[in-house]
């Protein structure tokens, strides 16, 4: 029981954070996404067929950042135990957002474009090492359509299995995650909050301590 509610804790925190940096890489780094891979290869192919050549090399950036940090998390997580592997990956991503966050309160800094190209790559590439997390627990922690598909038909589908009803109330609070990250981040955005990325970072920090308390096998 307190290896699931841990697992639950950490899908959740990580949820939030994808739900944050989504909003912030929409509204901040010109319209793509660096974790809904999903929603970027659609305006990855938008961009290309209306001729915006320049935000589809950053959409295709995004992508190619996060296909790579998903391998990176793979090699990552191979041979070791759950705890050892998300406490390895959540330490990486930790580290990747807190210089975003750093790189973008400094005003010189942040306006320059190639600092945004960077920005992409980097976040594009922590969200894909937070998906492998999501992995380890056999739960998506950065895309919800499917997870979503399984809520629906969980409704719609009498059961007296206390397993999947369990799993049931861990998928919707991983969805309700996603979109509290994004609501907060579209609050933040509006207030001017230069340091929003350091929201994700305390939220992966707390994730990070609940790594510590998964069973070491």
């Amino acid at each position: 029981m307190i290896k699931v509610n841990v697992s639950t804790a950490i899908l959740v925190l990580t949820s939030g954070t994808a739900g944050l940096i989504d909003v912030l890489s929409f509204a901040k780094l010109h319209g793509i996404f660096t974790s809904a891979m999903t929603g970027n290869l659609a305006l990855l192919g938008f961009y290309a067929a209306t001729g915006a050549v320049h935000s589809a090399i950053k959409s295709l950036s995004a992508l190619g950042a996060f296909v790579v940090g998903c391998a990176v998390g793979t090699l990552q997580s191979r041979a070791k135990t759950t705890r050892s592997a998300v406490r390895s990956i959540l330490g990486l991503e930790i580290l990747i957002i807190a210089v975003c966050a750093f790189g973008s309160m400094q005003p010189l800094l942040s306006a320059r474009g190639d600092f945004l190209e960077v920005e992409i790559l980097m976040l594009g590439f922590a969200m894909g090492l937070q998906s492998i997390v999501g992995t380890q627990f056999k739960q998506p922690n950065v895309v919800f359509t499917t997870t979503l598909i399984r809520i629906v038909s969980a409704a719609l589908i009498s059961t007296r299995d206390q397993g999947k009803a369990t799993e049931t109330r861990r998928q919707t609070a991983v969805v309700a995650a996603y979109l509290a990250g994004a609501l907060a981040s579209g609050l933040v955005i509006t207030s001017g909050f230069g340091g929003i990325l350091l929201i994700p970072v305390a939220a992966l920090g707390i994730a990070f301590f609940f790594a510590n308390r998964l069973d070491p096998i």
